[in-house]
């Protein structure tokens, strides 16, 4: 989603207002740093977007619903999340059933503007929540007001998902690792259920904001791509991990908080699309509490000028990409920078893999909604990932999961034998429709 263009465009611009000192970093960067440090937070605030104290107001963590009789922590039905003794099948659905809720926050952004950031988390929920009904995301419905009458004109193709909305937190299993997923520019915050939902029904707190002013719903609101609107994104996005990871912090300290206890605040890993996949770089050489990475189809060239030395990125790290990427060079953006990357690194290119292979967009009926609403970046995406000549996501993503999701349950589980699911060996028995590289494990 992200342009080549944009970026080398923006590289002095960015190198200004980053910082160009390069290497891994234990504390946040340049305008981020001073932000993360008790910098100036006294810009004045934008009325509409000021904190609001009944903003994120959440119930009371749920009790524990588990029965105490023949209870093994982490396993249900005979399945059980990875860890040390455990290498469940990442590809398949994980022990347990998956909640998602929703919450809101503000922070402030580059130059101290106000923003209010959407967030969707997935979760691991109580056994109740297996049979209850699951939720199908309507991009309608959860569109803006402003935005809602575009598509009037059109019916919506929902994306059915195995979530139930606020459903019990299972904090009998917990407390668990936490991933921070970040959309590609102007995407949305779901746009990758096939893989978050997966990820927390495996055991993970999945939380991924809404970036402002560079969803979906930005697009259609202006009427297209605006690359002034990349650009700002590029300095904003920082900010809205950093404090979105603090946020969470706060909630899993809070007794009074839905998300108390859940997460392990050591065991944190990051993951993204395209201009998230760049994020998904950045944040860890910002913030050492991230501890493993898959950037997805990232972009990579503005890294360099805004001040990041990849050759010293400092925690493991998988590469995902797609040979038939249109909107970004594989070359240039993935496979040779993976060559400067230090090791723990694997390298995943599908080779009929496009650029939105790696979202759920190719589940729209993207056609109709290109002729309906003028949605000209549907119709792109049909030449660049969902088209006839891509692998189907059918075959695509359970194989995205595998590797991914087999990835953190060895980092962030310490599930050694969960190795088998992304070693070199088991790459090699898709070399039909994979191109892979893994590092040998020490």
């Amino acid at each position: 989603m992200v342009r080549n263009a944009i970026f080398l465009a923006l590289a002095a611009t960015l190198l200004t207002a980053c910082g160009s000192d390069s290497g891994s970093k234990s504390e946040p960067e340049g305008d981020v740093a001073a932000l993360d440090q008790g910098g100036d937070d006294t810009a004045t605030p934008d009325p509409d977007l000021a904190p609001d104290p009944d903003l994120d107001t959440e119930p009371d963590s749920p009790a524990d619903t588990a029965e105490e009789d023949n209870f093994v922590k982490g396993c249900q039905d005979g399945l059980c999340v990875a860890d040390d003794k455990n290498a469940p099948d990442p590809s398949a659905p994980g022990p347990f059933p998956v909640g998602v809720k929703t919450f809101t926050f503000t922070h402030q952004g580059h130059q101290g503007k106000w923003r209010k950031i959407i967030v969707e988390v997935w979760y691991p929920a109580t056994e109740e929540a297996r049979d209850a009904p699951k939720e199908a995301i309507d991009l309608k419905e959860f569109a803006p007001d402003d935005v809602k009458p575009i598509f009037d004109n059109t019916v919506v193709t929902q994306i059915p998902t195995n979530s139930v909305r606020d459903a019990q937190f299972r904090t009998s299993d917990g407390p668990y690792p936490l991933i921070i997923f970040s959309h590609g520019a102007f995407g949305i915050r779901f746009q990758n259920v096939f893989y978050t939902e997966l990820l927390a029904s495996h055991g993970y707190v999945v939380v991924s904001p809404d970036h402002a002013d560079n969803t979906l719903y930005d697009l259609l609101r202006n009427g297209g791509y605006d690359g002034s609107i990349v650009a700002k994104s590029a300095l904003d996005r920082p900010y809205d991990i950093v404090h979105l990871l603090d946020k969470m912090f706060e909630k899993n300290s809070d007794s009074a908080d839905f998300f108390f206890g859940s997460f392990n605040e050591d065991l944190i890993g990051i993951t993204g699309h395209s201009f998230g996949g760049m994020v998904s770089f950045l944040s860890p050489m910002q913030d050492s509490r991230f501890k493993a990475a898959v950037p997805m189809t990232p972009a990579t060239q503005a890294l360099g000028p805004m001040g990041y030395d990849i050759s010293k990125f400092p925690i493991p790290v998988m590469v995902m990409s797609g040979t038939k990427d249109n909107t970004l060079e594989t070359d240039v953006e993935m496979a040779k920078p993976f060559e400067i990357l230090p090791s723990p690194k694997y390298y995943f290119e599908l080779l009929t893999g496009g650029h939105y292979t790696y979202t759920d967009i190719c589940s729209l009926e993207l056609k109709r909604l290109a002729e309906d609403i003028a949605f000209g970046d549907a119709e792109d995406a049909l030449n660049d990932g969902c088209g006839e000549n891509n692998v189907p996501v059918s075959v695509a993503h359970p194989l995205i999961n595998q590797f991914a999701i087999g990835f953190f349950n060895h980092y962030l589980r310490s599930s050694t034998d969960s190795y088998k699911y992304f070693s070199a060996e088991e790459g090699a028995k898709y070399s039909d429709i994979l191109l892979y590289i893994a590092s040998p494990l020490p």
